[in-house]
């Protein structure tokens, strides 16, 4: 991976902002040298230049499409975050670079390189954007290079889109390793079956069943997530009750490999309430919860489901023993963030997509050394999208 975990440099401050005058002066002299505009216009990617103090000063027209403004539209001294409507650059009252979440933005990380070291500098970034109440995802790799123009040091910022790319290396590890296994235990299964004596082929027959269906759930998971991303998922909501989806879940998890040393069990103080939801899509949600759990877990861990009634809600979770890492935590729910390698990083994404722009929830999570890891959705128990019944 091409991350880099920003650098202040000694003295640099992130707060530091220039004023609105002076900006206004150094975007008149960068327009003023030779050629800069019209080179930059040529090129494809998104490029911007950026002052000492990371603000923009210019943006070249393909930057301009991208964020949907016209070139008198663009005040100078917006940052990168602020510019692609990060969902974290107000989580400070100075925005992009001096936030939490920013010692983990690559973004920033080769910004700080380049500043640093007076070099082009290079790495991925994972951005999540905040566009009409909705979060988008982006996937992108950035180039920062210093210049001067009359002495004045400027930086170029080029950013590509990748998220294309992160997207079929996901699926290709999906169609080239998880749904083997899936075949592979779908397999084993037909084999057993055929050379079975007959008082073992019920037994042998339901885990057929199981394995199929797993394999064919992995394959839909897929579908919906191509379709949720792309605003094509209708949701279809019924009444539901969450003991009968967390069994299934549980059953279904029981021939797991993942399960093999672990325990998975509902929580026996769980309340016998109803909500109404789209059955699928919580599912969806509750596996991936399910197995994020169980794939942070150690040998002996038990993992527990759970919900609760609060007012007009429900809260169903997903707790294991085992903490996250502070820098990850920063990093959870981002597409294409995985501590478990490349072509990673869907699931906690997945849950994030599919319960708040889909089932009307919130996703979250809190993890403590005190308290393990506990995963949950709160969703409303009647949806906007529920027909009312006329009066």
């Amino acid at each position: 991976m091409a991350y880099i975990i920003p650098v202040i440099p000694e003295s640099y401050s992130v707060e530091k902002r220039l004023l609105p005058e002076e900006l206004a002066s150094l975007a008149g002299l960068v327009k003023s040298a030779p050629f800069l505009e019209s080179v930059l216009d040529c090129m494809p990617e998104l490029v911007c230049v950026l002052t000492g103090t990371r603000q923009l000063v210019m943006a070249n027209q393909a930057m301009l499409a991208f964020l949907g403004r016209q070139e008198g539209d663009l005040i100078p001294g917006a940052r990168p975050g602020e510019l692609l409507q990060c969902v974290h650059a107000g989580a400070s009252p100075h925005g992009c670079g001096t936030t939490p979440y920013c010692s983990q933005c690559g973004a920033f990380g080769a910004i700080m390189a380049s500043i640093g070291t007076g070099a082009r500098a290079s790495g991925e970034c994972r951005v999540t954007q905040s566009k009409s109440g909705r979060n988008e995802s982006l996937d992108l790799y950035l180039w920062c290079s210093p210049f001067s123009v009359e002495g004045l040091e400027f930086y170029v910022l080029a950013i590509l889109d990748i998220s294309d790319q992160k997207r079929r290396q996901a699926l290709e590890r999906i169609f080239f390793h998880d749904l083997l296994n899936s075949f592979s235990a779908l397999s084993s299964q037909v084999q057993l079956l055929q050379n079975a004596r007959s008082e073992h082929v019920p037994q042998l027959s339901t885990r057929l069943s199981l394995a199929a269906d797993a394999l064919l759930q992995e394959i839909l998971a897929q579908r919906d997530l191509l379709l949720a991303e792309s605003n094509r998922l209708k949701p279809n909501p019924s009444l539901i009750n969450p003991a009968q989806v967390a069994q299934r879940v549980v059953e279904a998890f029981q021939s797991d490999n993942l399960c093999r040393d672990r325990l998975l069990q509902i929580a026996p103080q769980s309340q016998s309430i109803g909500l109404i939801s789209d059955a699928v899509l919580l599912n969806r949600v509750l596996v991936n919860m399910v197995k994020n759990a169980l794939e942070a877990s150690q040998a002996g861990d038990m993992v527990v489901i759970g919900w609760e009634h609060t007012e007009g809600q429900i809260e169903i979770w997903v707790h294991n023993p085992q903490v996250i890492p502070h820098e990850h935590q920063l990093q959870v729910f981002n597409r294409s963030f995985s501590t478990k390698g490349s072509g990673r990083g869907l699931g906690t994404y997945s849950i994030r997509l599919l319960s708040e722009r889909y089932l009307e929830g919130e996703a979250g999570f809190t993890s403590t050394q005190e308290t393990g890891t506990r995963f949950y959705v709160r969703l409303p128990l009647r949806p906007s999208y529920f027909p009312q019944k006329p009066a």
